[in-house]
């Protein structure tokens, strides 16, 4: 386990192109599942849904952001580039979502979208997203091999190796790995703004503080619980986020 922890920090670091291709697809099969219970619960219709008030739907086990044509985004969309590396792994995607054709959401707006739940679109939508699952899995791991570099840059540099060595540790097993990919996919990188300090970046500073007793997974969790149980604390009066807050707990302790 070491090895693979040693050679898969060794592929982000060098070249992250590579390492959508190193999971096995039992592993990445595992760790899509997961993913997809802890953000739909594991429920096909939620493969395809659009939350009430966004400007976009969600798609996939990681709900991938997916913009209509009529919409600025305000988010990086997601769905549109998973649709372009299932294309390249040799996935017969239907005509409609080929190309340009995939890069918006055929659905204008989430009541639209909603009626057409149970068209042959949808469906077919849906069972391509049921099948393709490892390949979702591996495209989520290719996100954090591109963002790991970022992270490391954004940490001071009297940090950085100990953050390194943080990063190397969760690699060594597949708990760490899904812990990585969910947690990002969950509060984003964290490189943005003040309104992104509850990311994979704050959440790997804070393990560097963490009690000494904990196992890497261990301290990984206890950080994620300080930085978003901070991000409340300082959140608005009139935010929903405290009422989030248990759930988000019992996300990030599933990683144990």
């Amino acid at each position: 386990m070491k090895r693979f922890g040693r050679m898969l920090m060794l592929i982000f670091l060098a070249c992250p192109v590579l390492a959508r291709e190193y999971l096995d697809e039992s592993m990445a099969l595992k760790i899509g599942v997961k993913v997809w219970y802890n953000e739909s619960g594991g429920k096909v219709a939620g493969l395809t849904s659009w939350v009430k008030g966004e400007s976009f739907a969600s798609m996939g086990i990681g709900h991938f952001i997916w913009y209509p044509k009529n919409v600025t985004p305000e988010h990086g969309e997601s769905f549109a580039k998973l649709l372009r590396y299932l294309d390249k792994h040799g996935i017969n995607l239907p005509d409609w979502l080929r190309e340009k054709q995939g890069h918006y959401c055929p659905w204008s707006d989430r009541d639209t979208f909603r009626k057409q739940a149970k068209s042959d679109k949808m469906n077919t939508l849906r069972i391509l997203l049921v099948e393709t699952i490892p390949l979702q899995a591996q495209y989520m791991v290719l996100r954090l091999a591109e963002t790991i570099p970022s992270i490391l840059n954004q940490i001071p540099s009297s940090e950085r190796e100990a953050a390194s060595v943080k990063f190397n540790q969760l690699m060594t097993t597949p708990k760490g790995v899904f812990a990585l990919v969910d947690y990002l996919n969950f509060k984003g990188g964290g490189l943005g703004n003040k309104h992104h300090d509850w990311g994979l970046l704050q959440v790997m500073r804070q393990m560097l503080k963490a009690p000494e007793n904990l196992s890497s997974i261990e301290a990984f969790v206890w950080a994620a619980d300080v930085v978003l149980a901070r991000r409340v604390l300082h959140a608005a009066q009139d935010s929903h986020q405290k009422e989030w807050l248990n759930g988000w707990h019992h996300r990030v302790y599933s990683y144990l």
